[in-house]
């Protein structure tokens, strides 16, 4: 839908948007509050991205994607940048993280092409939650152990056995998965058919899906994806299922043309970081303060943590990939050297030419993810005024009170080291890099804690490398704070 003369024709905008969703089973009162926020974030662009509403002109489209309903706005404005908005006290995105009305929302400036506002929401679908009692959890795991020799297969996962996977992970898990998919068949088994993920499962003898682990990628032609949703049942830990798992994903990835699996690992303890250390994975990065304190690790603390946690990133490389240049900050040379050998990248640390500077465009985009109250600066092109767009942003998210905010660059732009001491005199501070995350480029991110304590003291790691990682994290987060 076209939108032409402002604010008259929003809320036509707004209506359209909830009769697709109603139509597409999100509940009457869902949908009523995805119309607001569409309309509230269609007036905010008008108000703040045209001389005047009869100037405006917006796109509004409905996508369905599987499991995700997504409403895509559409302007050749000026940006939704912080500044200009912030005294607006009911914004969109103030809805959007206060009340849940949206699961995600992404706000993409992409310069003379225009920008693009991305609202996510969920459609509804049931959990295997909602009928297994959490009794069934608990006896799995007092269940006496099965023998190390019990044959288990190890394969890739059918989507018809979307339910038996769902009800392993509620078996082993309970209620405190951190990641609500897991416990839906349907949005699992729409995954699996549209390609954003391919699932390794351990199956017994008694056909029961006893381990998995997953594969996950927004593009289903990316050389990268996550390697996570990683589980074992009960009665199968010791039997090194997992590492089995990741070994079949591994040789699958490099048949296939996968460059490599990353991965996240709590540093809440150092159990998932030496499983990821033993199948040849190496740290990139550190993230203080990652993971909400809401997500439980009842199993392993013995009660609800009181701070938010910090997960350290790792890869696994299961192919060469092409060589490349890395326009390391200065001061990171060094650390982004190391972190490149360890991950065995065939890659160069380069300067960029004598007298480059930022000149141009800038292009990046904003990504919000509510459960974890996240906010993530994409800088696609950075161009003169890059780091006051990037401030912009900051600002803007620091005002909606999400805890920790990121940056990512491009390690292939020669103005990347230009760029990262205006951001880090903002407060941002190394966090480490993902390689191949973006096509054609390792990613460089940086982290800033948005009154955020931690004790470093509690962030527990694995290795030799793991703790010089730390060591170089905390000192950084420190600087920060001068």
């Amino acid at each position: 839908m076209s939108l032409r003369s402002g604010w008259r024709v929003v809320g036509a905008a707004g209506a359209a948007v909830a009769e697709t969703a109603q139509s597409l089973g999100l509940p009457e009162a869902a949908a009523e509050d995805l119309r607001a926020v569409v309309e509230e974030l269609c007036d905010e662009i008008i108000e703040h991205g045209f001389d005047s509403a009869d100037d405006a002109s917006l796109d509004v489209s409905v996508q369905h994607a599987g499991h995700l309903l997504k409403v895509l706005i559409d302007d050749l404005g000026d940006p939704l940048e912080g500044p200009r908005i912030e005294a607006h006290e009911d914004s969109a995105l103030q809805r959007l993280l206060a009340e849940g009305l949206a699961d995600d929302l992404t706000l993409s400036s992409h310069g003379q092409l225009g920008n693009q506002s991305e609202l996510s929401k969920r459609l509804p679908t049931r959990s295997v939650a909602e009928y297994l009692d959490i009794a069934k959890h608990h006896e799995r795991v007092a269940s006496d152990p099965v023998a190390e020799d019990a044959h288990v297969e190890i394969r890739f996962m059918e989507a018809s056995e979307a339910t038996a996977l769902a009800e392993c992970i509620f078996h082993s898990y309970g209620y405190s998965y951190d990641a609500a998919w897991v416990y839906e068949p349907d949005t699992i088994r729409a995954m699996l058919e549209h390609g954003t993920l391919r699932s390794v499962v351990g199956v017994s003898t008694e056909d029961e899906i006893v381990g998995h682990l997953g594969f996950r990628r927004e593009d289903p032609e990316a050389i990268v994806g996550e390697s996570g949703q990683a589980v074992v049942d009960p009665r199968y830990r010791g039997h090194h299922m997992l590492g089995t798992m990741k070994h079949f994903l591994a040789d699958w990835g490099s048949n296939n043309g996968i460059a490599g699996l990353h991965s996240e690992a709590t540093a809440a303890h150092p159990a998932s970081q030496k499983a990821n250390l033993e199948l040849g994975a190496h740290e990139t990065g550190l993230l203080l303060g990652y993971i909400p304190s809401s997500v439980s690790y009842a199993a392993i603390d013995k009660g609800e943590p009181a701070d938010r946690l910090s997960v350290v990133l790792f890869y696994m490389k299961t192919g060469d990939g092409k060589a490349r240049r890395l326009y390391a900050p200065a001061r990171h040379h060094e650390m982004i050297g190391k972190i490149a050998a360890g991950a065995g990248l065939i890659a160069e640390l380069a300067e960029p030419n004598e007298g480059a500077e930022l000149s141009g465009e800038t292009k990046l985009e904003v990504s919000i993810r509510a459960d974890h109250n996240q906010g993530l600066i994409g800088v696609h092109e950075a161009g003169a005024d890059a780091a006051e767009r990037v401030a912009d942003r900051l600002r803007y998210l620091c005002l909606h009170k999400l805890d920790c905010i990121y940056v990512d660059l491009a390690l292939a732009d020669p103005t990347t080291p230009i760029l990262t001491p205006a951001l880090e005199e903002m407060g941002f501070f190394f966090g480490g890099i993902t390689p191949n995350l973006w096509p054609g480029s390792d990613v460089l991110r940086l982290q800033y804690l948005n009154n955020v304590e931690l004790d470093p003291a509690k962030v527990a790691v694995a290795s030799d490398f793991g703790h010089e990682l730390l060591g170089y994290v905390v000192e950084a987060h420190a600087g920060s704070r001068r």
